[in-house]
């Protein structure tokens, strides 16, 4: 678990414009390679901009749930 945590740290971030990012996305084999404690280097491409997207984006999933946004600002307005 520790090494998904640090792959997570490492190389995850949100897009400002997801579309464009994936437009603008080069090669892959220019990124870091990650180490597995099997042995297997892995390397995180586009993922790493939709992992993190997800928490704002459940329907990318197909899920029907609002962002960490949407939470926040309701959480905030109910006890305002």
């Amino acid at each position: 678990m520790e090494v998904v945590k640090r792959i997570k740290h490492k190389a995850c971030q949100t897009a400002f414009v997801l579309k464009k990012t994936e437009k603008e996305f080069d090669d892959i084999d220019e990124l870091p390679g990650f180490k597995l404690p099997d042995g297997r280097v892995i390397k995180i491409g586009l993922e790493k901009f939709k992992a993190p997207e997800l928490m704002f984006k459940p329907s990318l999933l197909g899920l029907e749930y609002p962002g960490v946004h949407e939470i926040t600002v309701n959480a905030v307005a109910k006890v305002s």
